[in-house]
């Protein structure tokens, strides 16, 4: 199986890198700001440790969204379209998501 080749692994470099430089404009312009256009503040992540749940967290996601070639986000907007692969995925992340906060997510 040869999930990056070609064009297809182009697309997906290109995007993560496009994605990396909107996320870094909008937390160096979120640090500047006094305060938000839509709430009293900004909510910025406080945690800067690379740990072990965030290691797995990213490496499931890249895995799911690399095999699928799905992101969750457009994926349940993509349910509209009746396709069966989608449902499947979404149906396949709403069960992990269920897992995660019953098995895992313990505060």
């Amino acid at each position: 199986m040869k999930l990056a080749q070609g064009r297809k692994g182009t697309v997906v470099a290109r995007a993560h890198r496009n994605a990396a430089c909107v996320a870094g404009l909008g937390y160096a312009l979120a640090r500047r700001l006094p305060r938000s256009a839509l709430t009293v503040a900004f909510e910025l992540p406080t945690n800067r440790r690379i740990d072990r749940p965030l290691i797995e967290g990213a490496a499931l996601f890249g895995i799911g969204w690399s095999l699928s070639s799905l992101c969750p986000g457009p994926a349940v907007a993509a349910l509209s379209t009746g396709a069966l692969p989608v449902a499947v995925f979404v149906a396949a992340m709403l069960v992990g998501m269920t897992a995660h906060q019953r098995f895992v997510a313990r505060d």
